[in-house]
């Protein structure tokens, strides 16, 4: 076992300027001798200061691990032939109890559960428009009394069935766009992903802005405000469309980092942007905490940038064919981080894109990873407006036509304690095709992993640390 020790600095405003300097310029800036003898010995050093009322916590060298986490595979469910309630579509979400493994496909659609044999129990719910059933599922919570609450996107409800998955009671939520994901706290309530859309006079002036958040969502539906990520003055790249007339499309440049911002089980939320290896804890009770890391930027392989060039473009290309993205407006290197998850554990893992890797089967053409997006027109008659993709994150899109060589990424995740801001570890993607996880509680770990052959297949593994 690698040997670890455990360096704190409290430092004050001067030496919390020098880190933001530092953090800004993308990569792994040099040390002093003491840093890098440190990070040479594997020492974990921290090192923290505060100013204007926000602590940073910046991670020198070393891991409280003491090295890299590992993920070990306990249980695939999930077949290429065979019965039908191991053959999975789009899995968006999953769910682990002490008994029971339950998997949302929204694709089938279905919500299925299973023991920790991997041996198929019932199904809970049903397709379909009425009582009990579902167009779209796409979020899944189970409460500490069996109740298994699941979001429809297509319904635009939020459904309850009882530990059995038989129908208990439905929460309209209004539209779709207020049941784009679903999460619950330590103490049982709920709150369900929204997109706040803008009024009619803000569509027609065209000066307007679509929202995410989160809102708390009871018998009658939504209640109280929506809860929304803090305001940034981050704007993606983007490259223009011209569509004829007054439509234009934004196209989201590949490899730029986006504001992303997760909400956890605890009523914290984590933001950040990964132009820069830093993001902010906003604690329940309104204490802030930065957090930063040294990181190594990622180069983007020239064959990959190619290929992810080709299909941001081929979006587009159905209506303006000519549609090109100039590869030197794309980034040489990938963000410090594209998103966060969450656990039920007090942690949140940083989700890293790693090394790209050739892909012989071309499995990230179609999208997958649970991605979610909604398209609509607005402002201008007679086929004029504006179009306006909202996405909930994962790779998602529509398919696309590519005859030249596909590329994939890979996958890390740094995980951090959310109460100290401290970096626990690493840990690697245990195999191609695992983007993200679903569930994390403790030691367990779900998630959705396609293979070669483009079979989708619910894992369980266990997290094994130090």
């Amino acid at each position: 076992m690698q040997t670890q020790s455990f360096r704190s600095l409290t430092t004050g405003a001067l030496a919390l300027t020098a880190t933001l300097v530092l953090g800004a310029c993308g990569g792994a800036p040099n040390g002093n001798d003491a840093e890098e003898a440190a990070s040479a010995n594997g020492e974990y050093v921290v090192e923290r200061s505060t100013a204007d009322g926000i602590e940073t916590v910046r991670t020198i060298s070393g891991s409280r691990w003491g090295g890299d986490g590992q993920l070990v595979e306990e249980l695939s469910i999930g077949e290429e032939i065979g019965d039908e309630v191991y053959l999975f579509g789009q899995i968006t979400a999953a769910w682990a109890t002490e008994d029971r493994i339950y998997v949302v496909d929204s694709q089938v659609p279905t919500v299925r559960a299973f023991d920790h044999a991997g041996n198929y129990l019932f199904d809970i719910g049903s397709p379909g428009q009425g009582p009990g059933e579902y167009g779209q599922p796409l979020g899944i919570a189970v409460a500490d009394d069996g109740r298994i609450m699941v979001t429809d996107l297509q319904g635009g409800r939020l459904n309850v069935f009882d530990a059995d998955g038989s129908p208990l009671d439905d929460w309209s939520l209004g539209s779709p766009q207020a049941a784009m994901g679903l999460e619950m706290t330590y103490d049982g309530a709920l709150f369900t992903r929204i997109i706040e859309m803008p009024d009619r006079n803000q569509m027609m002036s065209g000066r307007f802005e679509v929202r995410t958040g989160m809102q708390a969502v009871g018998p009658d539906g939504l209640e109280g405000d929506p809860v929304f990520p803090p305001p940034s003055d981050y704007e993606r790249p983007t490259t223009s469309v011209e569509l004829g007339g007054n439509r234009m499309q934004m196209a989201i440049l590949p490899f730029t980092p986006d504001y992303e911002w997760v909400l956890t089980p605890g009523g914290d939320m984590v933001v950040g942007v990964g132009n820069e290896y830093r993001f902010e804890i906003h604690a329940a009770d309104g204490r802030v905490m930065a957090v930063e890391k040294y990181w190594d930027p990622v180069p983007v392989d020239p064959g990959e940038l190619h290929f992810r060039t080709e299909m941001a473009a081929n979006n587009f290309r159905a209506m303006s064919p000519d549609f090109s993205i100039p590869e030197s407006e794309i980034p040489d290197h990938k963000p410090a981080f594209t998103r966060f998850r969450a656990d039920r554990s007090g942690r949140v893992w940083v989700i890293r894109q790693g090394p790209s890797r050739p892909d012989p089967d071309c499995t990230e053409m179609g999208g997958g990873g649970g991605g979610v997006s909604i398209m609509m027109t607005i402002g201008g008659g007679g086929g004029g407006g504006r179009e306006v993709r909202v996405s909930t994150g994962g790779l998602g899109g529509p398919e696309n036509e590519y005859d030249g060589e596909c590329w994939a990424n890979t996958y890390m995740f740094d995980v951090f304690e959310l109460a100290s801001g401290e970096f626990l570890g690493t840990v690697p993607a245990p195999e191609a095709g695992f983007n993200i996880p679903l569930f994390v509680a403790g030691d367990t770990v779900l998630a959705a992993v396609t293979d070669g052959m483009g079979i989708t297949r619910l894992k369980k593994y266990r997290l094994i640390t130090g």
